[in-house]
């Protein structure tokens, strides 16, 4: 009887599929990763999944936006078949970085980007490309990059790129392994988390020389030293 009393309450503080604890932190984060990617889709995956027909005045009113954004949602889901293939824990090691969006995302690709840029910066030797490369990126941005190594073996050749160029190509560069990196990920996973990304996040990844799983660890890598305390949320840190 006191077995049969206790299993039920433990059903209802588990999340869907009896995953993930109904109040733990990330909660509201996994439900909105699987339920309503529009709320986070990048502007350049508008157009291929577009809002339906007059919902743009719907979204714009406080009134019925919650409701848009789950119409426009599941029309999403339902296009890419990811309707019925939730992820329900936080076991994927992938998802630190599925799950980011906005700023934090942002800051993650630039990080990345210039991680990958650190052997090129390091090698750089004449004081005409160094003073092109402080004016392009900051003194202290290229200062930081040549105090930090990345294995040669996992950075693509931008031997050919103008060191005027420099900055444009972080993103590039950084969007690319993130995009790499999810290539590790399951597919319910990836496809959600490219949602969030530019479209060179799929276009990008086959320039990059290193695996999938070598990728998502320097990804990982990146993450833990720029946010540890959202690092610290999934099970894979431990």
């Amino acid at each position: 009887m006191e077995h049969a009393a206790h299993g039920p309450a433990r059903q209802r503080q588990n999340g869907p599929g009896g995953g993930l604890p109904l109040g733990h932190t990330l909660m509201p984060h996994l439900v909105a990763f699987n339920l309503l990617p529009s709320l986070t889709l990048h502007p350049e995956h508008v157009t291929q999944h577009a809002l339906p027909a007059g919902f743009d005045e719907l979204l714009a009113c406080p009134e019925t936006a919650a409701l848009a954004h789950r119409h426009w949602s599941t029309s999403i889901l339902q296009t890419l078949s990811l309707e019925a293939d939730p992820v329900c824990d936080l076991d994927a090691p992938a998802l630190p970085i599925a799950m980011l969006h906005g700023e934090l995302l942002e800051a993650l690709a630039r990080s990345a980007g210039l991680a990958l840029l650190t052997v090129r910066l390091r090698r750089m030797v004449a004081r005409a490309d160094l003073a092109e490369a402080s004016r392009v990126l900051g003194e202290e941005t290229v200062r930081y990059a040549r105090a930090h190594a990345v294995n040669p073996v996992f950075v693509p050749d931008t031997t050919d790129w103008d060191v005027s160029q420099l900055d444009a190509a972080i993103p590039v560069l950084g969007y690319g392994l993130l995009g790499r990196a999810l290539q590790a990920a399951p597919l319910a996973i990836r496809a959600r988390a490219l949602l969030r990304l530019p479209v060179l996040a799929e276009a990008v990844p086959q320039l990059m020389p290193l695996a999938a799983d070598e990728a998502l660890d320097l990804a990982l890598q990146l993450l833990t030293e720029r946010d540890p305390q959202w690092r610290s949320l999934f099970p894979s840190i431990h």
